[in-house]
């Protein structure tokens, strides 16, 4: 009997394998071809396929995190709105999921 393996789409939640540990994505669960790609995290595996991808996660997190007053007593709002809004993605130097430098 001759089984045929399943191709599975490169965006379907998986375990890594030897043969994608290389694309996979620990955090979404899904493999991320890196060509073309702005930053790759070298922790998790994540691809921010633009810039603009990385600041837009950059931009929800630091707001939760300034939200929680995380980072000390509390910035003004003034201050965290600027800081959201002005981002640039190369000063962005960490992964958004897991806190790892890029």
């Amino acid at each position: 009997m001759i089984t045929r393996s399943r191709r599975r789409a490169p965006d379907t939640p998986h375990e890594p394998t030897g043969a994608c540990d290389a694309i996979h994505c620990h955090i979404h669960h899904v493999d991320e071809k890196p060509a073309g790609a702005y930053r790759r995290c070298l922790e998790c595996g994540h691809v921010y396929r633009t810039a603009r991808a990385l600041r837009r996660g950059y931009r929800r997190q630091y707001w939760k995190a300034s939200a929680a007053s995380v980072h000390g007593p509390g910035e003004p709002l003034w201050q965290r709105v600027r800081r959201v809004l002005t981002v640039r993605a190369s000063h962005v130097h960490f992964c958004q999921h897991c806190i790892h430098d890029l």
